[in-house]
Order: C-alpha cells, then structure tokens, then sequence
C-alpha cells in the first residue's frame, strides 16, 4: 500500500488502530480479510487469517452484531461489508474522543484499497440488526445511499424514535438532493402535532390501524422491522432485518403501492378530524 508523500501502512498497524477504536484483534484480522477480499467465505477467512474456524465464526458473529459486516445468501454462505470508509467512519464516529491518531491511520488505509467493487452485485444480501442503536444507524445509511427514491411504513413511535436518531435529517438531506420519498402511517388526534411536523416536508398519508414498519430504498433494498417494542419509546427491544433479496423487496413495494392508493392523504384526514373534534376510526 503506497501513496505518493506517505510512508507505507503494514496491516499490524491497521490492526492496532482498529483495537483502539474497540474491536478485538481476532475480530480486526477478520474484518481486514473481508474488506480486502469483498467477498469471502469464513473457509477462506481462516485460511488468510490462520485462525481456526470457531474464532472466525465467533468474530463474525460480534462484526455482524455491530453492524460492520453482514452475510450474502447462497451457498457457500459468505460474508461482505459495506464501502470501507462507511465501516471505517462508523467505527470511528463510536469511539471519536479517543481517535485522534487512529483515525488518520483507518481513513489513510481506506484510500488504499482498491476502489469498491459491490461485490455479488447479483447475489442478495441479507443482515439481522439487533440492537437499536445499530438498527437506526443502518436506516441513515439506507436513506443516504438512496438515489431515487424511499417508501416508509411506520407508525407513532417509529416516527418518534427516528427523529431522536436524526433520521428526520437525513430524509430532508437526501430529498434536497432529489431523492422522492412517501409515507404511510396511522393519523390521530394523539399525534396530530407530530404529523403535522412529518407533512410540512414528507408527502403523507393515513393508514388506519398502521403497525408494519418498514423503508424501501430505490426498490433495491428493505429494512423491515420482525420485532417492535411499542411498550415505551426506548424500543430495546427491536429487531430488523435488511435485504436486497428482490423477491421480498418486490412484495413490500407491491403491498405499499397498494396502501398507498386507498390511504387518506393527510389534507384530507386532517379535515375528517377537525370537523368530528376526534378520530374518525375506532381504536383497538
């Protein structure tokens, strides 16, 4: 690895600025043979790393817990990353007070790969988010690598947690860019304020009874919610999962386009809740 002006980088110091940003060795070797290789099997994994297989599959599974890594559906079962400056910056936006000089090390080795290839640019790809903090950080990625376009099924609380993750930001962000974006959710008299605030920016509309949560980004990918904690607005205890499998993405977009059509826009159900003083719809 050389860079005009710059001495060279040897991989032991990348795995040294990597610990000092919080993964563990065996994890950063891991991580490094998977962002160099694109795609990689955990067989070769080990291989490269001279590490055995039990150690490889436990740092995958604490690299894929963080967010940094996910696997690729087939068979072999492979594991690939996102562009390295994004795993490098997240890395380096957990641990910032203590970065001052392992920053300059992980940004200097992210120049000196290889320009990113999405590797199995064919294949789907599939990731279990299971912490909220992760689950948040993986949606600003999904709207801000969105080119086209993002639908959002959600409800009150999802709202709520988003713009406490800055996500409402990050959607205005990408559609100043030119990015279009529709919502669907559930409009009642317990929320007004806070629709009313979505609407000024966000083409939205009501869905009675709304409780899926989910956001397609340019019809290529999905972040679908399998377990939400509506008790409180902490939400520990969610789960996501994200993919570009097309099946499943073309099915969620279909179900969208459908709501869509016979939701209220929000005008409109406005209207219906000022003329009644309260919610048109029942409640469960």
């Amino acid at each position: 690895m050389r860079t005009e002006g710059r001495r060279d980088i040897s991989i032991s110091e990348v795995v040294s600025a990597l610990e000092r940003v919080g993964v563990k060795r065996h994890d950063a070797n891991v991580l490094i043979s998977i962002l160099k290789s694109g795609e990689i099997t955990a067989g070769n994994i080990a291989v490269a790393t001279g590490m055995n297989r039990v150690q490889v599959y436990r740092s995958i599974a604490g690299l894929e817990s963080k967010g940094l890594i996910h696997a690729v559906i087939g068979r072999p079962k492979r594991y690939t990353a996102h562009s390295a400056d994004i795993v490098l910056k997240t890395l380096i936006e957990d641990r910032r007070g203590e970065l001052d000089a392992a920053a300059d090390i992980l940004l200097r080795f992210a120049e000196y790969l290889p320009e990113r290839r999405e590797a199995g640019e064919q294949s789907s790809k599939l990731q279990i988010i299971r912490h909220r903090n992760q689950i948040y950080r993986e949606i600003a990625n999904v709207i801000s690598q969105a080119g086209d376009e993002v639908l959002v099924f959600t409800t009150t609380k999802g709202i709520q947690r988003s713009y406490q993750a800055g996500i409402n930001d990050v959607l205005l962000r990408a559609m100043q860019r030119g990015v279009r974006c529709k919502m669907i959710t559930d409009i009642a008299e317990r929320n007004r304020e806070l629709m009313k605030s979505v609407s000024r920016y966000v083409p939205l509309r009501h869905l009675d009874r709304q409780r899926a949560r989910f956001i397609i980004s340019d019809r290529k990918s999905i972040l679908v919610f399998l377990i939400q904690d509506e008790s409180s607005l902490s939400g520990k205890a969610e789960t996501a999962l994200w993919t570009t499998s097309n099946d499943f993405v073309k099915a969620h977009i279909e179900l969208f386009e459908h709501a869509w059509k016979i939701a209220v826009p929000f005008e409109r159900r406005l209207a219906e809740m000022n003329a009644t003083g309260k919610d048109t719809q029942p409640r469960r």
